[in-house]
């Protein structure tokens, strides 16, 4: 009766024993594949960071012949994302993002694809585990990007007080302060800070800062003119019309009005008002 029992109670041990060494076998001859795989991957990277996307491309293709796995994703993503095809990017990148590099790039491809609000948690979250400056700077820029200028004001700050030396901080905190004061030098004061925002592609900004400058002076006509630019980079042709629309009513005489009317409206394709401003323009002294 002992012995059998014992018996029994072998079988299962001799089976545990029997899959390990079944692994371990498949484990060893899966080796010399893998290393093979990572050494097309190295070799892939390193292409795509020196701009051969064509040499890379075939070590890429050498390396998921092997078998597709988060690491070629990776890869991939990588790959698309310096030949600027974030759309693709991102495909790989969202599914493989989990070293802090890759997560990198895919917090950057956010920003490039307009997804401010994705991009800010990936940075975020890379910032509680590390903070760098690089990782502040692209933080800010997807707050800014989004026209969060409150938001964007605080995190100035914080990383001013971290990293006190980065020029780049110290503009932002600056140039999103308030302002005291309701007057003309206010207003104007507004509207240097909302370009330099929009000439460094933050529009979203830029328009909260025009907002400003136009309660410190309503009837400013340049800071309808700026706005009109802000909508004009955000895509939205109507509202850049609108504002310089108000424009021209503030100021009937002023010439780049009603080119800058001109030119939405042939963007628009209504030829007939394009040819009214420009006429417009012309008679104020402008000359094509």
């Amino acid at each position: 009766m002992i012995k059998r029992i014992i018996i029994v109670s072998a079988i299962p041990l001799g089976l545990i024993i029997f899959l390990i060494l079944i692994v371990f076998a498949k484990q060893q001859s899966l080796s010399p594949l893998k290393k093979a795989q990572g050494a097309y991957l190295s070799k892939a990277t390193t292409l795509i960071d020196a701009g051969e996307f064509e040499k890379a491309e075939i070590e890429l293709n050498k390396a998921e012949f092997l078998g597709r796995n988060e690491k070629t994703n990776q890869i991939e993503g990588r790959y698309y994302f310096r030949q600027k095809d974030y759309t693709k990017a991102l495909t790989y990148l969202e599914r493989s993002a989990v070293t802090p590099e890759s997560k990198e790039f895919l917090g950057i491809t956010y920003i490039k694809l307009s997804k401010y609000d994705e991009a800010r948690n990936v940075f975020k979250s890379l910032i509680a585990k590390e903070d760098t400056e690089k990782r502040r700077e692209y933080y800010l820029q997807s707050i800014l990007s989004n026209g969060e200028s409150e938001l964007g004001l605080e995190e100035s700050n914080i990383a001013l007080e971290i990293y006190p030396l980065n020029a780049l901080f110290k503009k932002y905190a600056e140039l999103l302060n308030d302002i005291e004061g309701k007057s003309s030098e206010t207003a104007y004061d507004y509207l240097l800070n909302a370009n330099w925002f929009l000439e460094n592609n933050y529009p979203k900004t830029a328009l909260n800062l025009i907002q400003k400058s136009k309660i410190a002076l309503p009837a400013y006509r340049d800071a309808y003119l700026v706005e009109a630019e802000c909508y004009n980079n955000l895509g939205d042709a109507d509202a850049s019309i609108g504002s310089l629309k108000t424009a021209a009513e503030i100021d009937n005489y002023y010439y780049l009005t009603h080119v800058k009317l001109s030119e939405a409206y042939q963007k628009i394709g209504d030829m007939k008002r394009k040819e009214e401003s420009l006429t417009r323009a012309k008679l104020l002294g402008y000359t094509p």
